[in-house]
């Protein structure tokens, strides 16, 4: 553990922090090293806080420290982190990016492993152009059976159509 040094001031604090940052960004900064300045920096700033009334500030530069630590899994824009990865970050675009992506569970509880909708099937409506055609189709049945109907009444002979399966 690191020994504890005198307040410092949070201005130095400040732009060592910003020196941190860019030396990030730039790459000039592996992680080893970068760890180890963070958290010298991290401790000291903890000894300075306790100082100040307006702690916005503190939190966000501990925010863009934190940052700074994990600055490789932020920028890493593959989109399939989590199958190289165990414990993947995301920043808040991918995340974004990946609930959008994602179906709710209500919409996905009907189907099965074999990608099938077990769900209970609905019947669905026919369109106008469907329904015109079998008025049409029924209209034109009824005359036929009307008018073999009106030559049953009348007496005449009327042919008789039977249906025979044979199995």
């Amino acid at each position: 553990m690191t020994e504890l040094k005198p307040n410092r001031p949070l201005e130095s604090i400040i732009n060592e922090a910003n020196e941190i940052i860019e030396q990030t960004k730039k790459g000039e900064l592996d992680r080893g090293p970068r760890m180890d300045r963070l958290t010298e920096l991290c401790d000291d700033l903890a000894l300075t806080a306790e100082e100040y009334r307006n702690k916005d500030n503190i939190y966000a530069l501990i925010e863009r420290l934190t940052n700074a630590l994990l600055h490789e899994e932020l920028t890493d824009p593959t989109p399939w982190k989590s199958q190289q990865s165990e414990y993947p970050v995301y920043s808040e675009n991918m995340l974004d990016k990946k609930s959008q992506k994602n179906v709710p569970q209500e919409l996905a509880s009907e189907y099965g492993m074999d990608r099938k909708n077990h769900g209970r099937p609905v019947r669905r409506k026919r369109t106008k152009s469907e329904l015109a055609f079998a008025d049409r189709t029924v209209k034109s049945r009824e005359r036929a059976r009307k008018a073999s109907y009106r030559a049953f009444v009348q007496g005449e002979d009327v042919p008789v159509r039977l249906r025979v399966s044979v199995k």
